[in-house]
């Protein structure tokens, strides 16, 4: 087996990983800024917010290089596509309400079941995850064929997608039940009119996370992989209005290759 240098003690062994993570997605609330000529203030519109934000479902793809010279620490090297956001939903309301500035008023009395709308903010990230694996010893619950680590992880990202899915359930808008825009802000203009500025979220970015691996030997040279983890990204990626940082709960099931 390769060395990684030539001052390496012993030889480094390698693993690789594919897996695939389901996961939940919401975010921490740091501060927020409410447009001009609202009736919110910064600590009102903090709890509207709160009270109507809610997890989200997101996947994510990956695969990694595994390098251990014992069974008691592994260092993990890999390249992901992982999905990040959380949804805000307004129910009832509707009337005469206009949902995003690029889009119609919605001008239609309420008819049939509740009128629910969901603004689901959505980011999609590749991602380089630097993993540190140590193993749980003294475990009073040991399962044969298993293996169980400590997880701990870096991720440097880069935002390759950044956009605003409106969803609606009970109605629909004129634009249909599913209409991608982008979030916005609102600044006064030189002639005191509003100005609907784009948010422009970092481009780069990073997560850190902790959770635990577990190995279970399948066949010979091929093990089952199952790994819970939450995320949290270092620096907000949510701007604007709000200033947030996302959180991502996820379980990452897949296969170990030796």
């Amino acid at each position: 087996m390769p060395t990684l240098t030539a001052q390496s003690k012993g030889v480094w062994k390698r693993s690789y990983d594919v897996k695939v993570g389901l996961g939940q997605g919401s975010r921490l609330l740091w501060a927020t800024t409410p447009a001009m000529r609202t009736a919110y203030t910064s600590e009102g519109l903090t709890d509207s917010f709160r009270t109507h934000d809610q997890w989200t479902n997101l996947m994510s793809y990956g695969i990694s290089i595994n390098f251990a010279q014992s069974d008691k620490k592994i260092i993990g090297v890999g390249l992901s596509y992982s999905e990040w956001g959380f949804d805000r939903v307004k129910t009832g309301g509707m009337f005469a309400y206009q949902p995003h500035p690029d889009l119609e008023v919605y001008r239609h009395l309420v008819q049939g079941p509740a009128q629910e709308l969901t603004y689901n903010f959505q980011q999609k990230y590749l991602t380089v995850d630097l993993q540190y694996m140590h193993r749980l010893d003294g475990l009073k619950l040991q399962l044969e064929n298993v293996k169980l680590y400590f997880l701990g992880s870096v991720s440097p990202s880069f935002l390759v997608d950044d956009a605003l899915v409106l969803r609606t359930a009970g109605f629909a808008l004129a634009e249909g039940k599913n209409v991608k825009v982008y979030d916005y802000y609102i600044t006064p203009g030189p002639d005191d009119r509003p100005i609907v500025n784009r948010t422009v979220n970092p481009k780069i970015n990073a997560f850190v996370g902790v959770g635990l691996r577990a190995e279970y030997i399948m066949a010979e040279g091929m093990l089952v992989l199952i790994q819970p983890r939450l995320q949290t990204a270092l620096l907000p990626n949510h701007t604007g209005v709000q200033t947030a940082s996302g959180v991502n709960a996820s379980v990452e099931l897949g296969f170990i290759f030796r």
